[in-house]
């Protein structure tokens, strides 16, 4: 099924994306540890600005393709392609 593989490849950007947040935020935690310490170190707060750009990317991303996926999943719906008992989630699956 073309929608079922559709949504399984946004399911596996959307959880790529995931481990790219959580990344960026525990790089985030430790430079405030790190300004905690040393409130004048400018690198740390740059870098610190740096990581919360990302997130803020990385988040616009994630909800642009979770939209991607309701708008497919609500076509498929229309269509049929998707059983009325299928459309609950468990995990972020149909």
């Amino acid at each position: 099924m073309e929608v079922g593989r559709s949504l399984e490849q946004i399911d596996q950007k959307v959880k790529k994306l995931n481990e790219s947040i959580r990344q960026t935020t525990s790089q985030t935690r430790e430079l405030d540890k790190a300004l905690r310490l040393d409130s004048k170190n400018t690198e740390a707060s740059a870098q610190k600005m740096k990581n919360l750009e990302t997130q803020i990317g990385l988040a616009t991303q994630k909800v642009a393709l979770l939209r991607q996926k309701q708008i497919e999943a609500t076509k498929a719906f229309e269509k049929g392609e998707i059983p009325v008992g299928a459309v609950i989630e468990k995990d972020g699956q149909i």
